[in-house]
């Protein structure tokens, strides 16, 4: 399931968001690794756990918003699902009151399913290149905007007009190291 129906290796069918409850009845698997959007919020929610077979799973490594915690409580009670595998919630961290903490046919992690073998290194490289790119007055990989502000995923917040953007995690001396050098003819 993705925005358009163009054909993706090695999947037989490609269908849109919109068509979604016509897959639902053959889907023994609803695994969710798509952006928050005003298209995918709620998407996972009764209607579509109703719509599903009997005993079916569920796996949300998207965005928490795009399930509906409350949904898949009663789905999970009900037996409607028969698992969970849930990295993200609606609200993070999960609250320690909630039911799915003691679930035994749930399994929680905490919001790492995005996290792979030399994702920082990835991730470092587009914050490199990116510096880069502004420095220069180019246009920066991943951009896109959402208002009148640019931003650009994996390596920066928002930035204001005119300002550079800022960085966060690990790799924090090193941006900085570079913005100072790289820019410095700006």
């Amino acid at each position: 399931m993705r925005r358009g129906t163009q054909p993706v290796d090695p999947c037989d069918q490609t269908i849109t968001y919109e068509r979604l409850s016509e897959a639902l009845p053959a889907a023994d698997w609803l695994i969710l690794c798509c952006p928050a959007s005003p298209q995918t919020r709620g998407l996972a929610n009764a209607a579509a756990f109703a719509a599903m077979p009997r005993g079916a799973h569920l796996v949300n490594v998207a965005r928490g918003e795009v399930a509906v915690e409350g949904d898949i409580i009663l789905a999970l009670t009900a037996g409607q699902l028969a698992g969970a595998y849930l990295d993200v919630f609606e609200r993070e961290p999960l609250d320690p009151a909630s039911p799915l903490w003691d679930m035994p046919n749930v399994i929680i992690s905490p919001h790492t399913a995005g996290h792979s073998q030399g994702q920082a290194e990835a991730v470092l490289d587009i914050l490199l290149d990116n510096l880069q790119r502004w420095c220069a007055g180019r246009k920066l990989r991943n951009e896109w905007t959402t208002s009148a502000e640019p931003m650009f995923v994996w390596a920066a917040a928002p930035r204001a007009p005119g300002r550079p953007p800022y960085f966060a995690g690990r790799d924090l001396a090193r941006a900085a190291y570079f913005l100072a050098f790289s820019c410095a003819s700006r």
